[in-house]
């Protein structure tokens, strides 16, 4: 009996340290499977590293383009903009101008506006002004030639006509390609 006892606590501690085995087991296994995602992350983080190096620099170059196209561009365009400006109106854009976002803030009686607050009209001619003077800043030396897209399709006839006046001024400078699908816009 003695032994039976013996037996049977032997065989209750060997059933507690299988389990305990087992146990640690399911635990390595855990920390094999812990261990490879550290490797990946690992890779990944090398592969994110560079990247993020990579954009970096690539941020650095966009701020000096930005400096150097502030510096180099910005006042010529801004000249360009209010010479195409008063040939469309003389007063039209006074107090407008170029941020470096090429996006034109007017300034009327002290409030800046965005192209947002013009009609469709005025936004166009606005639009048209910075591409000219894009094409002016851009091109000192050679001559491009300009294809128009039926760009005054929201303007009235007066504007119109006097929209028509700057592209044959305009027209004088530059090889104009002028696409339109309306008769009263030839």
């Amino acid at each position: 009996k003695k032994l039976e006892k013996e037996i049977a606590a032997n065989e209750s501690c060997l059933r507690q340290i299988e389990q305990t085995l087992t146990q640690y087991k399911e635990i390595l296994e855990e920390c094999e499977k812990l261990e490879m995602e550290k490797h990946d992350l690992d890779e990944l983080l090398v592969v994110y590293t560079d990247k993020y190096k990579l954009l970096e620099r690539t941020l650095k170059y966009l701020k000096n383009a930005q400096t150097e196209f502030s510096s180099r561009y910005l006042k010529k365009m801004n000249d360009g903009f209010s010479k195409y400006a008063k040939l469309f109106r003389e007063d039209a854009f006074d107090g407008a101008a170029l941020d470096v976002k090429l996006a034109v803030k007017s300034d009327e009686g002290g409030v800046k506006r965005d192209m947002g607050y013009y009609s469709m009209g005025l936004r166009e001619t606005m639009e048209l002004c910075t591409r000219f003077s894009l094409i002016d800043a851009l091109f000192e030396k050679e001559q491009p030639f300009v294809i128009l897209d039926d760009p005054f399709v929201n303007m009235d006839e007066k504007s119109l006509q006097g929209a028509k006046e700057v592209l044959a001024q305009i027209a004088k400078q530059y090889q104009l390609i002028y696409f339109t699908c309306h008769p009263s816009r030839q």
